[in-house]
């Protein structure tokens, strides 16, 4: 009982922490959306997800910078050295191409594009301080992007409400860069504290030259997979469909907010592979899972008019882009659990790593022959731009779908433990059943004001909770009980 409300309490700093930085995040979703017009928002979406393709180095480089740092092995020095070359050689081609970008393709701007190139470099610095965060103490890492998302907010309340300067991209973009060097000062202190662990420099280039391609190719696949928004505004010289996409993602990507919940239970619970653990992760997710995406769908009109009326159209894309992260967290909880079978250790399971990868792999595939259907019909017939988003989201559910497939397959091979399909049905319905009443209660007429939309939300997510819990009250009470009994009782008491 004793481990179990440590990983409860543990899993809920987590989570209260993360959503802290989720809704500052959302704050400055929605001052984006209200405040730029729907070809500004592609445009300045479109700069931020091709400057992802270029942090893949930095990433790989604070992979192994966690792993070294969490063995006390001081290697801030190479990680410097290695830093140094990445950001001179990615910023020299980033230079390059968004030129050509610019005089070829779609009208970026040159203040642009040396903004977002001091962007990328302070992202590639704050991606190594963070694996070396990680290593040494997770929660330093999770502060460091509390700071990023707070300093980002006041920033831009500051220059909205003291300056009342008009937002643009050219200020977003200015907000993040002062953010990101708040947090480089940050980690540039904190990392002393390591300063004292033994040094095995050269130990850290061999594994690196070695093993380079393990946490590079998991990179790049997943860059290639979730930032495909520069492939398509590329494609087709346009940054409205991605502004319509986007807009459906800030809102469907609350599901994923249970993420922030599996980590330590992962580390400190799934470790065993008990049967038992892992039907309670199961149970944990389901509920919330089938607590939230109903809901989402149910309300998901209201909730785009809280980013922008322009954006209603993007309701269809909101519904497949739900589910999308319904079957993707899933696939998510398999993968941890099939991850949690061998125990952490230097050396890397290859046979293990490579099954994951050909699935990502394949499923990677898939995404692109949908996505390049969906471009072709873009260039013959040019739909609108939120029916491009529409069938843009359908290549993304066709990675999830194979995804999960796949991975629900080896999970069943490695684990030997079926799941229970009855349990996850049982905490289906609930929310099923709350999202079709509210979907008829819900008021029909999309509030015009911002403030009325809010509200809107709020209300019926309100109600939407108390329907919610009546059904699985009586389906499952004692999951409720036991939930309870966990925060009020043992957490708070202790």
């Amino acid at each position: 009982m004793e481990e179990r409300t440590e990983l409860v309490r543990t899993g809920l700093f987590n989570l209260i922490l993360f959503l802290t930085i989720v809704l500052a995040n959302f704050i400055i979703a929605i001052i984006s959306t209200r405040k730029l017009t729907p070809q500004e928002f592609g445009t300045y979406q479109f700069l931020i997800n091709f400057s992802s393709y270029f942090l893949i180095f930095s990433l790989t480089l604070g992979w192994f910078a966690t792993r070294f740092t969490a063995r006390k092995i001081n290697i801030i020095r190479e990680v410097l050295v290695y830093s140094f070359l990445i950001i001179i050689l990615s910023s020299l081609i980033f230079l390059i191409s968004l030129y050509l970008i610019n005089e070829k393709v779609i009208n970026i701007g040159y203040d642009l594009i040396i903004l977002t190139l001091f962007f990328m470099i302070t992202m590639q610095i704050i991606n190594v301080f963070l694996g070396i965060g990680y290593g040494y103490n997770v929660l330093i890492s999770t502060l460091g992007n509390f700071l990023q998302s707070i300093v980002r907010l006041i920033v831009l309340l500051i220059i909205i409400y003291l300056l009342f300067a008009k937002i643009s991209i050219v200020v977003i973009l200015l907000t993040f860069i002062i953010s990101n060097l708040l947090v480089i000062v940050y980690f540039s202190f904190i990392i002393q504290a390591i300063k004292n662990y033994k040094k095995e420099g050269t130990k850290f280039k061999e594994t690196v030259h070695k093993l380079w391609f393990f946490p590079l190719l998991t990179f790049l696949i997943t860059s290639i997979t979730f930032y495909d928004a520069a492939i398509v505004t590329l494609a087709l010289s346009n940054t409205l469909p991605l502004a319509y996409f986007r807009t459906a993602f800030i809102i469907s990507n609350i599901v994923n907010y249970v993420q922030a919940i599996f980590p330590p239970f992962y580390k400190k619970y799934l470790e065993t592979i008990s049967p038992v653990n892992i039907l309670l992760g199961i149970k944990v997710l389901s509920i919330y899972l089938f607590l939230v995406s109903p809901l989402i769908i149910a309300l998901g009109e209201h909730m785009l008019a809280i980013l922008r009326l322009d954006y209603l159209p993007s309701y269809n894309t909101l519904v497949i882009l739900t589910i999308v992260a319904v079957l993707g967290n899933f696939a998510y909880f398999f993968n941890l659990i099939i991850q949690a079978k061998e125990k952490e250790t230097e050396v890397i399971n290859k046979d293990k790593f490579l099954k994951l990868v050909k699935i990502d792999l394949s499923s990677l595939i898939l995404q692109y022959i949908v996505l390049t259907i969906v471009l072709i019909i873009a260039k013959i017939y040019r739909p609108d731009p939120p029916f491009i988003a529409f069938l843009w989201s359908l290549a993304w559910l066709s990675f999830s779908i194979n995804s999960f497939i796949l991975r629900y397959k080896i999970f069943v091979k490695e684990i030997q433990i079926k799941i229970p399909l009855n349990s996850v049905i049982k905490y289906a319905i609930p929310g099923i059943i709350s999202g079709i009443i509210l979907y008829i209660i819900k008021p029909k007429l999309i509030a015009l004001s911002f403030l009325e939309s809010i509200i809107n939300v709020i209300l019926y997510s309100f109600i939407y909770l108390l329907i919610f819990l009546v059904i699985i009250y009586f389906l499952d009470r004692k999951i409720i009980y036991k939930i309870f009994s966990i925060i009020f009782k043992d957490i708070l008491r202790k």
